[in-house]
């Protein structure tokens, strides 16, 4: 495109108001500034818009023709910055969600409705998939997931952060023993990850090392299986807080107090690609789960 916008708002402002002076100040702007670009813009479409005359400016042919279409694309830039202004106001559209099993059960779930209540026009679509990383593979908006970033081309907006916590069934306990020490581990079955082995790495302190690499009884694909298995007594597990909260307020689930247990928080993420400009309906989203979340940000 030759012409700017600038110079078509000028173009109009001369030949509704009939003078570069008049013009200039509608427009706020030096005569001199009106002037230079009102020739520019003749001189891009190589032809006469306008006829000077002592009293007066006005348009040729060719100047009332372009003079339509400049108000029409004006009109539809207006009509534009509207709209997006109006979205941004009250955001619409549908937005698509990834997080895992776990997090979706816990933490996205138990919140949605009040987002619903507060978002009306915002359709949702939550895709559960425990490798949540690929937005795009999977057309999402926003990933939700916990741990550090492994891609550079992803942002994180901390959400909170998650207390690692071991946990077992009460009839667990009642056959096989509160284990009070990391060494009292070894007599005792132990949960795991199959896929992921560094969620394998418990965050106990072994005097050598800030974790215990465990030997799992039973190894399950997510943390969703493997906080159903503690609960059905399969053994222990060492699982993020908003997985076990509830079940540990039930009963269902009790919190070992091991003595070597370290303070880890795993940082609850929402992830999406850095190089974008979030729209309304997404950041609305990550904005409102951050403030629902009951989680320590330090």
């Amino acid at each position: 495109m030759k012409t700017t916008l600038a110079e078509m708002q000028i173009f109009i402002a001369v030949i509704e108001t009939g003078t570069l002076s008049r013009a200039a100040y509608e427009l706020d702007l030096t005569v001199s500034a009106v002037s230079r670009a009102l020739r520019r813009l003749e001189e891009k479409l190589d032809t006469v818009l306008v006829r000077r005359s002592t009293r007066r400016l006005e348009s040729t042919e060719e100047g009332r023709t372009f003079l339509e279409y400049a108000k029409q694309i004006i009109a539809s830039v207006e009509d534009a910055e509207e709209h997006v202004t109006m979205k941004r106001r009250h955001p619409s559209g549908k937005i698509r969600i990834i997080a895992s099993t776990s997090l979706v059960l816990h933490v996205i779930t138990p919140v949605l409705h009040r987002y619903q209540k507060c978002y009306p026009e915002i359709e949702i679509e939550i895709i559960s998939n425990d490798n949540v990383y690929d937005l795009l593979e999977h057309r999402s908006d926003v990933a939700v997931c916990i741990g550090k970033l492994k891609d550079s081309g992803l942002h994180a907006k901390i959400l909170g952060l998650c207390q690692m916590m071991f946990v077992a069934s009460p009839r667990y306990i009642a056959e096989h023993g509160m284990p009070h020490r990391v060494d009292a581990l070894k007599s005792h079955r132990l949960i795991g990850y199959k896929q992921n082995a560094l969620m394998n790495d418990w965050p106990l302190d072994t005097g050598e090392e800030h974790y215990y690499k465990i030997q799992p009884s039973i190894v399950a694909s997510n943390s969703e299986i493997i906080r159903q298995l503690a609960i059905h007594s399969s053994g222990i597990a060492c699982l993020p807080e908003p997985y076990v909260k509830n079940d540990i307020t039930k009963g269902d689930l009790v919190n070992l107090d091991i003595k070597e247990k370290l303070r880890v928080r795993e940082p609850l993420n929402a992830v999406y690609y850095k190089n974008i400009v979030l729209p309304s309906r997404t950041s609305s989203f990550v904005e409102f789960l951050a403030e629902s979340l009951v989680l320590p940000s330090e």
